[in-house]
This record gives C-alpha cells, sequence and structure tokens, in this order.
C-alpha cells in the first residue's frame, strides 16, 4: 500500500500509564529500492511482535533516546528532533511492509543521511513476560 511522504504523526508522546515493560531490540529493518523520481522505495520489518503497530522513527541525529509512551518504555538510536510515520500492523508472521512512491514529475531529493528504526508496540499474552512489548528494530543509516 503506497502512503504519502506528507503524512507525520507526533505519537511518540512522553506518558507512562500502567506498569512498564522492558525494552526489546528484537526485529530487522530493511530498505529496497530508492526515493529518486519515478521510484519506489520499500521499507521492510520483520520478526516484529505479531499483530503489533509499527512506526518508522527517522531523523539526522543519533541517539540514545529514552522513550515512556503509556505502557511502553523504549530507547530509540535517535537523538531529537526524529519524526515518526506510521506503517501500520504487522502480519500475523511479524512482518510490515511500506512502499513510498516518488512521482515521475517530482523534484529529486536534496543529499541527505537519515538515521532511522523501527518500534512496534505489541502485546505479551503469555506469562510470565511483561503485558506489553516495544519492539525497536535495528538501527539503519539510508542516504538519499
Amino acid at each position: 500500500m503506497t502512503k504519502p511522504l506528507g503524512v507525520v504523526i507526533a505519537v511518540l508522546v512522553t506518558l507512562t500509564f500502567g506498569s512498564p515493560a522492558s525494552a526489546q531490540s528484537c526485529s530487522d529493518l530493511q530498505y529496497t529500492g530508492s526515493l529518486q523520481p519515478g521510484q519506489t522505495m520499500i521499507v521492510s520489518v520483520t520478526g516484529a511482535p505479531p499483530f503489533g503497530f509499527t512506526q518508522l522513527v527517522f531523523g539526522e541525529n543519533r541517539g540514545p533516546t529514552a522513550l515512556n509512551f503509556w505502557w511502553w518504555s523504549f530507547t530509540i538510536n535517535l537523538g531529537p528532533p526524529y519524526s515518526v510515520y506510521p506503517m501500520g500492523y504487522t502480519n500475523i508472521l511479524g512482518q510490515a511492509d511500506l512502499a513510498l512512491f516518488v512521482p515521475l514529475g517530482a523534484a529529486p531529493l536534496p543529499p541527505l543521511t537519515l538515521v532511522t528504526q523501527a518500534v512496534t508496540f505489541g502485546w505479551n499474552w503469555a506469562p510470565p513476560g511483561p503485558p506489553n512489548l516495544a519492539c525497536v528494530s535495528d538501527t539503519e543509516i539510508v542516504q538519499l
């Protein structure tokens, strides 16, 4: 499913409700393709919790930054300022893909290096683990 690049949601609000869950580095983030005019870049996450809500976090600065979001506590390897883009829900295998298409007539993007990670918010119903999981992917550097 193709989503426009202009949609950015700031959902990483620093609020804490309930008991904190442990942060886990448990998924893999990969890029294929290009963000040049007329091309598509595919962003893929694998190994995340099944049926979890996945978001792409990106910025120019390295972290770490510790965050608390509702029941989830985790650390990302980005420093402020950073942006968040929703990728959607993972499937039963813990995979999510996002296709970013750049129209053929679009102006080329300026050279830019981004630090990126995916964060998946999931639920663990099997005791004795924490009830909620914040699965943070590996860090990927993307050259635009």
